[in-house]
């Protein structure tokens, strides 16, 4: 039960008498702060009182920072372990304003993450052991945070408690953050299945987010609710006001994750089966959670992170957001970096959904920003950025219904990826990364936990990965690689370049469905890429025929068989032998399966020629088109 105004200061005196003679990592006397944090909830105050507590408690704040400042860094990690201290009934965070919770159901010290390094790789596991981010507290106290000249120091943590809301086969039971374990186990958790933790945005609640119904809906379909644990946190009360007091409110928001997940693994759950997806400021909360405890959690996704009061106009500090470090494995995707997303590779897998800018489809335009920046200072519901919230109708789009797996690629930017340059994935599948959800797809297992672990440093050493959807509700889109090989010769690249070439290229699958594709990127000077993209369902392509053409649109003549040694030169050619093709290659890229994406891909060769259907001056107009089929 919460207790009122009167009751927190009773116990705060409480507190003061009974722990006099304890030196504190972090003191702070100033009165007024605590007579402001103490009359939060008091709503009739004189004007003049206002102006007076405000200028008071920025004076404060500011003296509170420079002193902090002054502080030697090298002595956090000297700070004793937190089993030293439990014999203590009361916590004091280094870095808070003050006691704003009731002391005497902590039994453990709670360490704030900034006073940590990201990288624990490399520290002996006694020293580890000290400077660790582990809760094993009932309840917590959380110190302040600002963000955007926006702060939380005067909120009352009790006014902004979430809820989390565990999903059952027919009904949901809705519990607070701080509730007791018993009341959790209560609510038919259960230890031993993986558990999924959704986490909302700015303004939004459950069970008003639409998102959020589409994904327990899914799971219902699937028949996942019983089998997996399902669990919805609901901060809608600390997700409304001001865009810049929420975001400095979400670190707030990520304690009280972390203390709900401590108590779920003193009841059994393994930590590698938690799986936390975020949207937007939900993506950071998430990160906030995965900080403070060790050893990490399974996974956390997150879905296009909020950049708003985040990145580097504020701190792009790993401290500060989402971080490769957070979870076992972080994956994050970008649908609207050029607005209301986090640019830049901020996990360990970066995922740029169509090159992570805009979202086709989407009308996103100078209107619609600017009522999205009304929306975040003017305190208005409504959708902020078409683009911003695909990424949650992407994760709640019914994949499994078209048999269509979305697959990223490694790849070194968005253009090259247009063009075909990045379609290769091993057996292994270590440049490729599956985007499922096991809630999306159920025809298979979910993939194991993968880590990378170049981007421990959260300095943008991950991985980044590129996929295009479609604009239409599934949004999904079939991937082909198309590679066209010539006979290697020292004339090709210049001639290429020179003449402009464009190959045009006549594609046919096993149903006899076509595809014309113009195919100009030269990857190396015997080969040119292309990527094709369809919403139809994938099948192998069996044949082809082959065209080159300069940039004035006439045909090239081609070559249908190899080189011969001593083969003499042709006067009226610019160039020793003309060129002939090897190859054409369709790689499937669809598919987390090597053996499906090698049976769906084939490759081509040159099997004659085809008459040219346009009226062209060439001697040899007849042998301008060149037909391919499998090898």
């Amino acid at each position: 039960m919460r207790e009122d105004a009167r009751s927190k200061s009773c116990v705060w005196s409480r507190w003061s008498e009974k722990n006099a003679h304890r030196k504190p990592d972090v003191i702070v006397n100033d009165a007024a702060a605590t007579a402001t944090l103490s009359n939060t909830h008091t709503s009739a105050l004189k004007p003049i009182l206002v102006t007076t507590i405000i200028a008071t408690v920025l004076i404060a704040l500011v003296a509170v920072n420079v002193a902090q400042g002054q502080q030697p860094q090298a002595s956090a990690p000297a700070r004793a372990p937190p089993q030293q201290q439990a014999s203590s009934n009361v916590v004091i965070v280094p870095g808070s304003a003050s006691l704003r919770r009731d002391a005497s159901r902590v039994d453990q010290v709670i360490y704030p993450y900034e006073s940590f390094p990201v990288d624990n790789s490399q520290r002996p596991p006694e020293e580890l052991h000290q400077t660790s981010y582990v809760i094993d507290n009932k309840r917590f106290i959380e110190s302040y945070s600002s963000r955007c000249m926006a702060s939380t120091l005067l909120e009352d943590p009790d006014s902004v408690e979430p809820n989390f809301v565990v999903i059952r086969e027919r009904s949901e039971v809705r519990v607070n953050a701080t509730a007791p374990i018993k009341l959790i186990q209560a609510t038919g958790f259960e230890p031993r299945q993986p558990t999924h933790i959704f986490v909302h945005g700015f303004t939004q609640s459950y069970p008003d987010t639409d998102w959020l119904r589409k994904t327990r809906a899914l799971f219902e379909m699937h028949s996942l609710v019983g089998k997996e644990n399902l669990i919805i946190m609901d901060w809608g009360v600390g997700s409304q006001g001001s865009y810049q007091q929420v975001a400095a409110r979400s670190s707030a928001m990520g304690s009280f994750l972390a203390n709900f997940l401590m108590k779920l693994f003193e009841l059994g759950a393994e930590r590698e089966s938690v799986h936390i997806i975020g949207h937007s400021l939900g993506a950071h909360i998430a990160g906030f959670a995965g900080k403070r405890i060790r050893p990490r959690i399974g996974r956390i996704t997150g879905l296009d992170a909020a950049g708003p009061c985040f990145g580097k106009l504020f701190s792009n500090s790993p401290n500060d957001r989402l971080a490769p470090d957070d979870a076992i494995e972080v994956d994050v995707y970008h649908y609207d970096d050029a607005f209301l997303g986090l640019p830049g590779q901020i996990g360990q897998f970066d995922v740029f959904v169509n090159g992570g800018s805009s979202q086709p489809g989407a009308t996103d335009n100078i209107n619609s920003m600017a009522q999205a920046l009304v929306t975040m200072v003017f305190r208005r519901n409504r959708p902020l950025s078409e683009s911003h919230t695909r990424s949650t109708e992407v994760a709640t789009s019914q994949l499994s219904l078209t048999n269509c797996q979305m697959i990223a690629y490694e790849c070194r930017d968005w253009p090259a990826f247009l063009s075909g340059e990045c379609g290769y994935c091993d057996a292994s599948n270590s440049q490729c990364f599956d985007m499922a959800f096991h809630h999306q797809y159920t025809n298979r297992k979910p993939p194991p936990l993968r880590q990378y672990s170049g981007s421990r440093s959260g300095g943008g050493g991950g991985k980044q990965f590129y996929i295009a959807t479609s604009p239409n509700g599934l949004y999904c889109l079939q991937h082909f690689q198309v590679v066209v090989k010539f006979e290697p010769s020292p004339d090709l690249v210049n001639l290429a370049k020179k003449q402009r070439w464009k190959i045009q290229l006549e594609i046919t699958n096993e149903q006899n469905e076509r595809s014309n594709l113009t195919i100009t990127n030269q990857v190396e000077p015997s080969v040119f890429t292309h990527l094709l993209l369809s919403e139809m369902q994938p099948k192998r392509f069996k044949s082809a025929i082959l065209q080159v053409r300069q940039g004035d649109n006439s045909p090239i003549q081609l070559r249908d068989k190899p080189n011969k040694p001593g083969q003499p030169a042709n006067p009226s050619r610019p160039y020793s032998q003309p060129p002939r093709v090897n190859s054409v290659e369709v790689n499937f890229m669809s598919s987390f399966e090597p053996d499906q994406r090698r049976r769906l891909s084939s490759r081509l060769c040159p099997s004659g020629w085809l008459e040219a259907q346009n009226s062209i001056e060439d001697e040899q107009q007849d042998l301008s088109w060149l037909t391919l089929s499998e090898c």
